[in-house]
């Protein structure tokens, strides 16, 4: 079970990124975008799920459920996170959003809610 679905994480991010995700040649056709960043979506969630209980599993039965809201919101950012960080994120750059809101979402998850 995931804390958040594809089309959740998909909804986040902008149409035109899709090429940027997938790092290599651009693709113009839209199916085709969709069809091949589905999996790496996939992937991204399943990391951040797996990060969150590795944090989660010091104090509570991991996997969660049900899925309580801010551990949802926390899996799409870690999520889109992991998408960005397979290219790297500059500390400068207009990705740093999600590199704070990565940082954020694991604080909130070590501090708060490991601590009960």
């Amino acid at each position: 079970m995931s804390y958040s679905t594809r089309a959740e994480v998909r909804a986040m991010l902008k149409d035109d990124v899709l090429n940027t995700i997938l790092g290599d040649a651009f693709r113009e056709d839209a199916s085709e975008r969709e069809e091949l960043a589905g999996p790496v979506i996939d992937e991204a969630i399943a990391d951040a799920d797996g990060e969150i209980d590795g944090y989660l599993a010091k104090r509570y039965q991991v996997p969660l459920s049900p899925v309580p809201k801010v551990i949802n919101k926390y899996s799409k950012d870690i999520a889109i996170y992991n998408l960005f960080s397979r290219l790297g994120i500059s500390e400068d750059s207009e990705q740093k959003i999600y590199l704070t809101r990565h940082d954020a979402a694991i604080i909130a998850i070590i501090k708060n809610i490991t601590k009960g």
